[in-house]
Order: C-alpha cells, then sequence, then structure tokens
C-alpha cells in the first residue's frame, strides 16, 4: 500500500543476481529485493525521511537563534514522518510476506502487542489528530476483560465477547495527539 518512500543520504544501488527493483531514485534502483537463505532481503538506497539527524544538529548548533528555534519543530515533523514511514513499511511487508495481522487498528497509530500466556497488552501511540480508535482482534471463543490504560489514569471497558472484538469491533476512549494508551486484554 506504500507508494513511495521518501529518503535522504541515499546512495545508488546495484540490483544482485536473481534480484527485483522495488522502486527508483530517477533512474537509479532505490530499493531491491532479491532471494537470500530461505526467505528474501529488501534493501533501501537510504535513510527513511526527508531530512536527517544530522541536518537537525547543524540547526540546533546555529549560533542564529531564530535557526536554532527551527530545530524543535523540524525534528518533531521528522520522528512523527519516520515513525509512520516505518509502520508502513512494516505493514506491508508482513501482509506481502503472509504474515497473519495479530489485530486490527486505525492506520495512522504506532502499535504493537506483547503477549504474555493468554493476556495481551496492546501498546498505541497517536501520531496523528485526536481519534476515537476501533480495535479489532480474532481471539478464541469466549468472553475477554478489557482495560484501557493512559498516563492519566484506566478505563475498564467491561467483559467482551470474542464475536464483538472481532467484528463490529471496540471503541477505545478517545486518543489525544502525542498521547499513549495500553489496552490489557484478559481471559
Amino acid at each position: 500500500r506504500t507508494i513511495s518512500v521518501p529518503l535522504n543520504n541515499w546512495t545508488h544501488l546495484s540490483v544482485p543476481e536473481n534480484g527485483t527493483v522495488l522502486g527508483r531514485i530517477g533512474a537509479d534502483p532505490g530499493a531491491v529485493l532479491w532471494p537470500f537463505g530461505k526467505g528474501q532481503v529488501v534493501l533501501f538506497g537510504g535513510l527513511p525521511g526527508a531530512i536527517n539527524e544530522a541536518d537537525i544538529l547543524d540547526l540546533w548548533a546555529s549560533k542564529d537563534k531564530q535557526v536554532r528555534q527551527k530545530a524543535s519543530p523540524v525534528w518533531a515533523n521528522a520522528e512523527r514522518e519516520l515513525g509512520q514511514l516505518t509502520g508502513q513499511i512494516t505493514r506491508d511487508l508482513a501482509e506481502w510476506a503472509g504474515v497473519p495481522s495479530q489485530f486490527s487498528l486505525n492506520d495512522d497509530l504506532l502499535a504493537c502487542i506483547k503477549e504474555n500466556g493468554p493476556d495481551k497488552v496492546v501498546y498505541m501511540y497517536n501520531e496523528g489528530p485526536a481519534q476515537v480508535p476501533v480495535f479489532r482482534m480474532d481471539l478464541p471463543k469466549g468472553r475477554y476483560t478489557i482495560v484501557a490504560e493512559t498516563l492519566e489514569g484506566s478505563t475498564k471497558l467491561g467483559k467482551v465477547s470474542s464475536e464483538q472484538l472481532s467484528a463490529p469491533g471496540i471503541r477505545l476512549p478517545r486518543l489525544d495527539p502525542k498521547r499513549f494508551m495500553m489496552l490489557r486484554i484478559q481471559d
């Protein structure tokens, strides 16, 4: 689903034997894929993101106060962009490799899951605008206790059936921009 990936500090890539060009920068290969061992390798010819850390450090090191003041917003935008790109690329690679998704959540949230026996914890961070996320997950038939936790407190979402959790899913509490939420799912 990812159509393009901005790269900085890019370099020309050669395409290995049996390799495939996935994307180009001008006429040069910018991303390549090739078989290796039991799998395949994807290589990008640069660092994802429109700006790199060295450029931002140069802004902070400037003797000009107005230039230094630009560093924080530029850094924040670079972090957001890299987080979104990494999430998109990881999602696309998992789909491409046939790895089934463990859960479904709004695309613009950064999220991962940790399992501890039958208990699951989903960590999510909102890089975008405030929203009320919808969470879906396929679990064995049963009822599950779900609690949403933020740094401000916790909200008991109650006992939810596996059918409801799978479809239509459950609405979570509002998640503001730049905020973290943890979702505990227990038998």
